[in-house]
Parts: structure tokens; sequence; C-alpha cells
């Protein structure tokens, strides 16, 4: 009960962090910033030609590796059209992944959803 209470504290902005805690999770989130999709979608499906929901299969991947939610995550991937995760391994990602704010490697990740999530 006691993290609890601290972990909503903290979300709802009832506790002052220090300098260096700052410091520590501004670092941290510089390490670790290229391991997620942040979901600015907007950016990187703009930059691709074909109907692939690139942040909904950032997403699923996340279910999967993340979260340990393999058939929940595969569930919700072949909710894409067929048509569409057939054209996903031929797309040229690299204008997506040049606009990528986190530097994700986009292409290599799609291929990969298509290999564990199909």
């Amino acid at each position: 009960m006691t993290i609890l209470m601290s972990n909503a504290a903290a979300a709802m902005g009832r506790t002052q962090l220090s300098a260096n805690d700052r410091s520590l999770l501004q670092q941290y989130a510089q390490e670790t910033h290229s391991d997620y999709c942040a979901g600015c979608t907007a950016i990187c499906e703009s930059a691709i030609t074909g109907d692939v929901p690139l942040g909904k299969i950032m997403r699923y991947l996340m279910y999967s590796r993340s979260y340990g939610e393999h058939d929940h995550a595969c569930e919700r991937f072949r909710t894409i059209a067929p048509r569409v995760r057939r054209q996903m391994a031929e797309l040229d990602y690299s204008l997506a992944e040049q606009k990528c704010p986190r530097r994700l490697p986009i292409g290599k990740l799609i291929k990969e959803a298509v290999e564990e999530l199909s």
C-alpha cells in the first residue's frame, strides 16, 4: 500500500523530485528513447506509401515483447487486413526511419512483427 500511495502521489504531481532524481530520469530517458515507439505515428505513417498502421504494429510488438502478451498481440495483428499484412514486408521504410524522432529501425521491426505475430 505504501508503494501504491507513493506511485499515486508521484503520478499526480504531489511528490517533488530532487534535481539529482530529475537528472537521472533524463539520462535514463536519453539512453532508452530508441527502445520504444512514442506513438507519433502521423510522422512515420505519412512517410510511407501504403496503408500500414505503423503505430498499431509497434504497439502489438510492445504487447508481445514488453508485456508478455504474445497471444493478444497476435490476435490484434490479425485484425490488420490480409492485403496490408502482405505488403508490409515489401515497403521501403527508409524515409519513415529518417523522420522518426526516436530513430527506430522501422523496416526491421515491421519484418520482425510479420514473423513473430502472423
